[in-house]
């Protein structure tokens, strides 16, 4: 079978949907919710990482752009595994949501 890549879009679309159940099916244990949130924003940081070191001496363009993308979603990464976890031991998050 030939691949194309509305394949690579279907298989993301699975694959955000499934991440999105999971997500919703951990939300009240906040132990496993912040451990699932640390594996996906991780994975999303060290892509980024990965990517920001083949483009970090570029200064203008868009390879230059890409650099400050990449910077960004590293930090955004930090900022929600950093932001899951004190849900996760201050007991915020926890309960019926009334």
């Amino acid at each position: 079978m030939k691949r194309t890549p509305w394949m690579g879009v279907a298989l993301m679309v699975v694959a955000g949907l499934v991440l999105s159940v999971l997500l919703a099916a951990t939300r009240n244990t906040p132990l496993l919710y912040a451990a699932l949130n640390i594996l996906i924003y991780g994975g999303l940081g060290y892509w980024a990482y990965t990517q920001w070191r083949r483009v970090r001496h570029a200064r203008t363009g868009q390879m230059g752009q890409a650099r400050w993308l990449y910077l960004g979603l590293m930090g955004f990464s930090v900022l929600v595994i950093v932001v899951r976890l004190l849900e996760a031991f201050s007991g915020a998050g926890t309960g019926t949501g009334v």
